[in-house]
């Protein structure tokens, strides 16, 4: 990416290059993984299409989790500042469903990718599994309540 834009407020191109369906998987990814320390990075050229970066504080915001820190979170929302009003209405309800259908095995598939060299046990990474899994249908249930504030098809 030759030009780039890096900004905090994710709002600012929004209307750009299908980004309203973009950022409903990012906002349920973000409520999913309780995510924290917004970064966006929009391609200039690229018709400031927006990517996610600094993955560090995805999980449980700017503090250093544990497997009890994010069970005590349970399946309350995490969607901080994100305003799902300016998304798209099928790309919440079509993000809703794929968070509904998420499969432990699928999960921890992807976790036992984490190096163990980050200072996580693999027992850490199957309870990280478990509580995302476990997250996920209230995270569904937000989104298609969010799906229907939306103005936008």
């Amino acid at each position: 990416m030759e030009r780039a834009t890096i900004i905090d407020d994710w709002s600012e191109f929004t209307a750009y290059d299908h980004n309203r369906s973009r950022q409903a998987a990012i906002l349920g990814l973000w409520d999913l993984c309780l995510g924290g320390d917004p970064q966006w990075l929009h391609a200039a050229d690229d018709d400031y299409s927006i990517w996610s970066f600094d993955h560090g504080f995805w999980l449980a915001g700017e503090a250093d989790w544990t497997v009890a820190s994010i069970e005590r979170v349970g399946d309350r929302a995490w969607l901080q500042e994100l305003d799902a009003r300016r998304l798209s209405r099928a790309s919440l309800l079509s993000t809703a469903e794929a968070i509904r259908g998420l499969q432990i095995d699928s999960v921890e598939a992807v976790v036992r990718g984490v190096p163990l060299s980050w200072d996580t046990s693999q027992h850490e990474m199957s309870e990280l599994a478990r509580v995302l899994c476990g997250r996920a249908p209230a995270v569904a249930d937000r989104l298609d309540q969010l799906a229907m504030l939306s103005p936008h098809p």
